[in-house]
């Protein structure tokens, strides 16, 4: 899903919370299962835990993604709450982050 179709989906939610202190724009998708950090954006929060893995994504479109890398306990901060997601790591374009809440 791209910026755009996140303002004019009335689906899901879009804004710019925290992880490690750092700004990031994030997508909460309820539809989707698991969540994913940018590897862009991965390179700013250097104190997470890495996993080697290799997580196979099947994205709406039928390509089929891999990922190599599982980030354990990213810290992300919203409205003052805070709470640690595990992420995986994806070339994201329009996102920092995709929260899943499925």
């Amino acid at each position: 899903m791209s910026k755009k179709e996140a303002t004019t989906s009335g689906t899901v939610v879009s804004g710019t919370p925290f992880s490690n202190l750092k700004p990031f724009y994030v997508l909460f998708e309820p539809s989707v299962t698991h969540s994913f950090i940018s590897t862009q954006f991965v390179l700013q929060i250097l104190d997470n835990a890495k996993i080697e893995t290799n997580y196979t994504i099947n994205l709406p479109n039928d390509f089929i993604a891999y990922s190599p890398i599982f980030d354990k306990y990213v810290l992300i901060s919203i409205s003052g709450t805070i709470c640690l997601g595990d992420l995986i790591q994806f070339d994201l374009l329009d996102f920092d982050i995709i929260l899943g809440m499925h």
